[in-house]
């Protein structure tokens, strides 16, 4: 058994189970740089990024407190910095640790901070970044992402100029200046690799363009979206012709999720709905789902909520240990303290 007399192990053991959860279900595609830790696969302001698809872009990574005032003083002339670069390849990120996705989302209302946000349920990317752990002792700290994909600490005290030092090798996939003002939403999404709201305006877009001269402006546009949904299907076919039914199913997941607006990706929910009848596939959504029940429990704000959560995450490690859901339990129930 678990003890759940520690309110505080509770918390982080939710933290640990959402972290998996997520890891489950979306993020299948690894990061391009062996140096640059992985990015989490929850945000806000934004669909999951990734470094490939911020490849030859400057990113900016910012690691701040919540609870400390010195930091909500500093928001003002760090987005001051942003929106100078505005116009630029470099993109602006703010990295919360340790709390939930409503509470970092309330707080960057508040700053006025629109920027793409990770949200660090488990504190994983803030470790895997070495900028040590977050707290009123250590209020904020700054990494970059260089345009060739090397991870960097960088000086918090002045951005402006680590931006400027490193913004000249930075590059858009398409020309801004060859962009109709129209198109430029458009175009915006997919340099940063947001490739839902991407494939959802080039859904609307192909709609309202009526001439041949505005649709070939679109051309260059277009085919970057689509060779990246291409991209995405062909992998999950791939992994299904060898045999990991489970994991082309998520794959399948993500890609309808990503481009699902696009006419071509109608074929998606054809192979999934093939797919999720697969023996294989029906255990690990089974297992799956389980998990996500037993998650609320955990996350519940009462003690006897919590206990059967534990109880079922730890039927679940036992009774669908072959499931990825089971073994994720499993390794939320080994980070929990205080096994009797």
């Amino acid at each position: 058994m678990y003890s759940l007399t520690n309110r505080n192990a509770i918390g982080k053991l939710a933290g640990c189970f959402a972290a998996a959860a997520l890891f489950s279900l979306v993020g299948l595609r690894p990061a391009a740089a062996e140096k640059t830790p992985e990015f989490p696969k929850l945000w806000l302001n934004t669909t999951p990024l990734t470094t490939e698809g911020l490849k030859g872009k400057l990113v900016v990574l910012y690691y701040y407190e919540e609870n400390c005032p010195r930091c909500r003083e500093q928001w003002p002339e760090r987005l001051k910095v942003a929106q100078k670069y505005q116009d630029q390849p470099v993109l602006f990120v703010a990295v919360n640790s340790g709390n939930s996705p409503a509470a970092v989302g309330g707080y960057l209302r508040e700053v006025g901070c629109a920027w793409p946000a990770i949200v660090d349920l488990d504190r994983s990317f803030e470790k895997a970044s070495g900028v040590g752990e977050i707290s009123l002792q250590n209020i904020y700290q700054c990494a970059i992402v260089t345009p060739e994909g090397q991870f960097q600490r960088a000086n918090v005290g002045n951005l402006d100029a680590t931006v400027s030092q490193y913004v000249g090798s930075a590059k858009w996939k398409i020309d801004p200046k060859e962009v109709t003002p129209e198109l430029l939403p458009l175009w915006k999404s997919l340099e940063v690799g947001n490739m839902t709201a991407a494939a959802t305006q080039l859904s609307l877009v192909r709609k309202e363009l009526k001439s041949e001269a505005d649709k070939a402006k679109l051309k260059p546009l277009s085919e970057q979206i689509i060779g990246e949904y291409t991209k995405f299907f062909d992998e999950a076919k791939t992994e299904y012709r060898a045999g990991n039914k489970w994991k082309a199913y998520k794959m399948l997941n993500q890609t309808q999720t990503l481009f699902g607006a696009l006419d071509e990706a109608k074929q998606v929910t054809t192979v999934l709905n093939k797919i999720k009848g697969e023996k294989e596939v029906l255990r690990e959504l089974a297992a799956m789902k389980k998990f996500e029940e037993n998650m609320k429990l955990i996350s519940a704000p009462n003690s006897a909520a919590q206990t059967r959560g534990l109880k079922g995450m730890e039927g679940l490690a036992r009774d669908f240990a072959d499931t990825e859901a089971g073994q994720e339990a499993q390794k939320g129930l080994d980070a929990l303290p205080g096994k009797t």
